[in-house]
């Protein structure tokens, strides 16, 4: 449950940190940030991917105990 609490964690500071980013966007030379946002949201999909496999691994344990 460790790793799992960990990964929803990170989600969280990287959902945070792309409201940050969004509240400093100006309407010129921020390319990079929204860019930046790109990044942060393809990294959270790749966590999200994490946490499934980790769920299934637990219904896979669950379901052999039971």
């Amino acid at each position: 449950m460790d790793k799992r609490l960990s990964i929803v964690n990170k989600i969280e500071v990287l959902k945070d940190t792309i409201e940050w980013y969004k509240s400093q966007i100006q309407p010129h030379d921020c390319g990079w940030m929204i860019d930046t946002i790109s990044g942060i949201k393809h990294r959270i999909d790749f966590l999200r991917k994490e946490l499934k496999k980790i769920d299934n691994s637990e219904k896979e344990i669950n379901h052999s105990i039971s």
